[in-house]
């Protein structure tokens, strides 16, 4: 009754880049231990449902720090900007594991300098980054920036609302919340963990 068969018009994007964590990654949990699924993360279902060109940039574990320095030998970030992989629409859906431990703070407006290669390592600097390097090589993509479906959202509340801020600084840069539009219809059999979804939950 939830699954789309066309997902509307995200068709309109010949190509769309997904830019995340974990969960952008396809990461399952289980009780012998978690695997990156990527033929069952959400960019594999929207490539399939839509016939656009999806790439996956998820890295498990990454914060938006990590990232963009290639979390454990990760190219993705390279592809990503390397102008050979410019795409009509962005995805970015970061902060998840930067208020885990803390390794990243948040940060305020005041860390978005004018030349971002100045921003400090935080939550805001680290993301002024990505999305003006985006708007480097694709000046008029579209760039979707989620909330987090986890259920224990206490750890990283300032990083959601410091996204919904985000969201409102750039041209062609919009919300996405999980919350008011995915997470209802999302049950606790979606979850391979508390946050970490299984291959149903992905396709949701």
């Amino acid at each position: 009754n939830v699954i789309r068969e066309t997902a509307g018009y995200t068709r309109m994007f010949k190509t769309i880049g997904c830019i995340g964590d974990s969960v952008t990654k396809g990461y399952v949990a289980s009780s012998s231990g978690g695997v990156d699924l990527v033929d069952y993360s959400y960019p594999t279902y929207l490539e399939r449902i839509c016939g656009n060109k999806v790439y996956n940039w998820g890295v498990s574990g990454a914060t938006s720090n990590s990232w963009l320095e290639g979390y454990k030998g990760s190219t993705a970030h390279i592809e990503c900007f390397d102008g050979n992989h410019k795409c009509d629409a962005y995805i970015i859906g970061l902060g998840g594991n930067d208020g885990k431990n803390n390794d990243v703070p948040v940060g305020s407006l005041d860390d978005i300098k004018e030349n971002y290669n100045d921003n400090p390592n935080t939550f805001y600097g680290n993301m002024d980054k990505i999305i003006r390097k985006i708007k480097e090589i694709q000046p008029k993509a579209k760039i979707f920036l989620t909330t987090y479906l986890i259920y224990d959202l206490s750890r990283i509340l300032p990083y959601e609302k410091a996204t919904r801020i985000l969201a409102t600084k750039y041209d062609n840069c919009y919300l996405l919340d999980l919350h008011l539009y995915g997470e209802k219809h999302c049950d606790d059999f979606d979850y391979s963990d508390n946050h970490h979804k299984n291959a149903l939950g992905y396709l949701k």
